[in-house]
């Protein structure tokens, strides 16, 4: 839950979540956990785009006072304005600096949201459907900036995301819950190398181990099945599996 890893909900208070191996209470994980709504839009306040990053360096500020002794922003190699021309440039808005943050698509706001978000020194995104409404060209742009952005071995990014291709692309891990029910979360390319799709007849699938079987179909054509690779006989050739094709298995595959 996104409000509990920001810290704004008291839910699991007793957990102790680390961030960088240090445990954090729900003030500091405020300061390294950014919350990125599927709206952008609500979460930007100014009247212009390099405002809006003047905001989140303030509230970087802020968060990081009690800590320095008041002594503001540790990095002094560059001026508040060298950092903010940084931001601009990385995430495509030079051209935008002075719009107001309404005026912008919905792809250049999602971009503003999540540059004010690394200026506010995250260390970790969390994003509720950064993608949703986005037209494919726009899509892409955001999923290379969050590729971009996680090159940085100490950043990383929680995706809530009903496209599986947006996971495929860029994500390490996938977790999958359905009807509030923890279904797996593994490794993405562990989930390629577990699962095959195999598409037989009916007499032949008779003869695949039940334990190899995770859920499968049957057609008027035949039986599609989702299968563990490392348990079925060399004879049975398989499909790639896409994430698309585990999770339907998973949920609406029928059971041996």
């Amino acid at each position: 839950d996104g409000e509990v890893l920001t810290g704004r909900s008291r839910a699991f208070a007793h957990t102790r979540y680390l961030i960088e191996g240090e445990a954090l209470d729900p003030r500091k994980r405020a300061g390294r956990v950014f919350l990125g709504m599927q709206e952008s839009g609500y979460q930007l306040f100014s009247d212009t785009v390099e405002g809006e990053l003047r905001l989140a360096l303030d509230a970087r500020r802020v968060r990081k006072a009690p800590a320095a002794g008041g002594e503001g922003l540790d990095d002094a190699r560059e001026s508040e304005t060298a950092l903010i021309d940084a931001a601009l440039a990385n995430f495509g808005l030079e051209e935008l600096r002075d719009r107001h943050p309404l005026s912008l698509s919905g792809g250049q706001r999602q971009r503003l949201a999540i540059a004010a978000g690394s200026l506010q020194g995250s260390r970790v995104l969390v994003l509720d459907e950064p993608t949703a409404g986005l037209d494919p060209v726009a899509r892409d742009e955001i999923l290379d900036l969050f590729y971009d952005y996680m090159q940085d071995e100490k950043r990383s990014i929680v995706i809530s995301s009903h496209i599986s291709s947006d996971l495929e692309k860029i994500c390490d891990y996938v977790v999958f819950i359905h009807a509030g029910r923890l279904i797996f979360f593994e490794e993405k390319d562990a989930l390629y190398e577990k699962y095959g799709v195999l598409k037989c007849g009916a007499e032949e699938f008779s003869a695949v181990p039940k334990s190899a079987v995770v859920g499968y179909n049957s057609t008027s054509c035949g039986v599609n099945a989702l299968v563990l690779k490392d348990k079925i006989p060399p004879v049975f050739k398989t499909e790639h599996a896409e994430i698309d094709d585990i999770m339907l298995y998973f949920v609406r595959g029928t059971r041996l």
